[in-house]
């Protein structure tokens, strides 16, 4: 039932309609009714989707998260046509910026005839901890194979992802690889946990 009302909310709050000041508050209040989204979102932009798109899956237990949940820290930011997969469990920090278009995907299809009969053995899934200050750029897809996007990493635009990401590191390219380590100054949440930098 709460999955049903989920795809209403963002069938219906999700129209372009919604990028209109003052209704664009109404947009914040419905996500914010139907997920665990923190206080003061930067912004929730026009077509965005996050889908349980599978409930017959295999297991992943971590203690920070649970399949088929997601939590979305405060002050985060969820551009025009960003897609979440959470069957596999996500949860998002703060200061965090999704660009548009981006997807992350937390689960997968294994070759072979049970693919074609959806068993929980034909769908592995993985766990998703993003964190506080980080930014998913534009077109960029993050796949099931990466558990970690550390504090204030930097995921490039169009980047594919298929491992980890660590804290404070710029990745991109197919496959997604390191391109440099962020200098303090350039930090979004400073690591020392107090307010971000305004």
């Amino acid at each position: 039932m709460m999955n049903a009302l989920r795809r209403f909310v963002q069938m219906i709050f999700g129209l372009s309609i919604f990028e209109f000041p003052g209704l664009n508050a109404l947009r914040v209040l419905a996500y914010r009714a139907v997920f665990d989204i923190g206080p003061n979102p930067s912004y929730i932009s026009n077509h965005v989707t996050i889908l349980l798109g599978h409930r017959r899956t295999g297991p992943t237990t971590t203690p920070e998260t649970r399949p088929h949940t997601i939590r979305i820290g405060a002050r985060v930011g969820l551009s025009a046509n960003v897609s979440i997969d959470y069957v596999g469990g996500i949860v998002v920090g703060d200061d965090v910026w999704f660009s548009e278009g981006c997807k992350i995907l937390t689960h997968e299809h294994n070759l072979g005839p049970e693919r074609v009969r959806l068993t929980p053995e034909s769908m592995p899934v993985s766990h998703l901890i993003i964190g506080d200050g980080a930014w998913i750029s534009a077109r960029a897809v993050i796949l099931p194979g990466c558990n970690y996007i550390g504090k204030n990493a930097i995921v490039g635009a169009g980047a594919v992802v298929t491992h980890d990401v660590p804290d404070n590191t710029v990745v991109a390219g197919c496959p997604a690889r390191p391109i440099r380590t962020l200098k303090e100054a350039e930090y979004t949440v400073p690591m020392d946990g107090t307010s971000p930098r305004r």
